[in-house]
């Protein structure tokens, strides 16, 4: 930031310096060179810095490069597609669970019966609505061939 305000005024002490000048010259025929002479300092006042840049290598500014802006981006994104993808993976899953088990149901039963299975991750819960009437059956099948235990079991829907 020093760099830049040396610069600045080293460009403004210039113009300064050539108005006063052009003020204090009187209307005579070397006028013109003067002025010619005052646009060359101008004009390398505000070069000399591309002239120095091998100098400018050692210089540290204060400013984020592309890639650690990219990767904060790409963090927080692959975060939330991660979440996402788990959500998706549990739900399938699930579904997948609940199909299968009252497939199996109706296989060894002959029974027609709602199975639905929630997995978060670490547990799975299910919930079956069927008739009572091989409520225990069915609940012995499904922790024998599944390990799983049968959280709630539902009054079969009526269709009116």
């Amino acid at each position: 930031m020093e760099f830049i305000r040396e610069y600045i005024m080293s460009i403004i002490v210039v113009i300064l310096f050539s108005v006063l000048l052009e003020m204090i010259m009187p209307g005579s025929s070397f006028k013109k060179y003067i002025k010619l002479v005052v646009g060359l300092l101008i004009m390398f006042a505000i070069i000399k810095p591309v002239i120095h840049i091998p100098s400018l290598k050692n210089m540290e500014l204060p400013y984020l490069t592309s890639e650690q802006v990219f990767s904060e981006q790409s963090e927080q994104v692959h975060t939330s597609v991660e979440g996402i993808q788990d959500n998706l993976i549990k739900k399938h899953f699930s579904q997948s669970l609940s199909n299968e088990i009252q497939d199996a149901i109706y296989k060894k039963f002959s029974v027609t019966c709602q199975v639905l299975t929630e997995f978060d991750g670490k547990q799975i819960t299910v919930h079956i609505a069927g008739d009572e009437e091989k409520r225990q059956e069915i609940e012995g099948f499904i922790k024998t061939t599944y390990d799983v235990s049968v959280a709630e079991w539902l009054a079969p829907k009526r269709r009116e």
